[in-house]
């Protein structure tokens, strides 16, 4: 049944497709919820065979290992920003500025990151520009971490990927990891068939699914570099 107020003037055909749609969100609500029970439910994944080296904006040494603090768990985006780029990728930068804004809240049940191979002094001029003042940027340099989790699907170019860390037993593995290609190391990587740009992670990202809100959809709609 339509809302008193304004929906009382909702023709019968409104009314109809969006009762149709309501129980749609639902199914997609019900669905959710079950990815995420399965994600939570997965066994212990691949342990790291070291702690990998890093470097703080400021230019010092840190460990993966010195990123938790007292959690159990560390939530890391992974930043397409390699080394001689002018420029981070614009869709990773919106998304770093999404993270920044809620790590307050994250940091209550996670420790939060976010690292990129591009060098310590450019990832600190970046996050300057873009005005991060909570979420911990590191650049995995002088380690390998971003080669061994394979975020360099093609030379030249990098994934963004989300990788979540589990120290529960004392050890460093990988508890989940997710790609806009939804990618799995046993099989090609998934590839819409829309015709549109890789998804897999777009629930992650508010501004994706708030303009999916829209008559317009999202559209052709890019993030502007100048933002912000």
């Amino acid at each position: 049944m339509p809302r008193p107020g304004l929906f009382e003037s909702a023709t019968p055909e409104y009314v109809k497709a969006r009762a149709e749609l309501l129980s749609a969100e639902r199914r997609l609500r019900d669905l959710g919820e079950q990815v995420a029970a399965r994600r939570r439910a997965l066994p212990r994944g691949p342990e790291l065979d070291e702690d990998p080296s890093l470097t703080a904006l400021d230019g010092s040494p840190v460990r993966l290992s010195g990123l938790f603090g007292d959690h159990p768990t560390l939530l890391v985006y992974n930043m397409m920003f390699d080394e001689g780029w002018p420029e981070p990728c614009p869709l990773c930068s919106m998304w770093v500025d999404g993270i920044d804004a809620v790590a307050p809240h994250l940091l209550e049940r996670t420790a939060v990151a976010v690292m990129a191979p591009a060098g310590s002094a450019r990832l600190a001029e970046v996050a300057r520009r873009r005005r991060w003042r909570w979420v911990p940027v590191y650049s995995t340099q002088p380690g390998d971490l971003t080669d061994r989790l394979g975020l360099r699907a093609h030379p030249g170019d990098l994934e963004p990927v989300v990788t979540v860390y589990d120290r529960s037993d004392g050890r460093i593995r990988i508890s989940w990891q997710g790609s806009a290609m939804l990618s799995d190391p046993a099989d090609e990587p998934y590839q819409p068939g829309d015709g549109g740009d890789a998804r897999g992670l777009d629930l992650l990202c508010a501004t994706w699914s708030l303009l999916d809100l829209l008559p317009q959809g999202r559209g052709d709609w890019y993030p502007s570099r100048q933002a912000r």
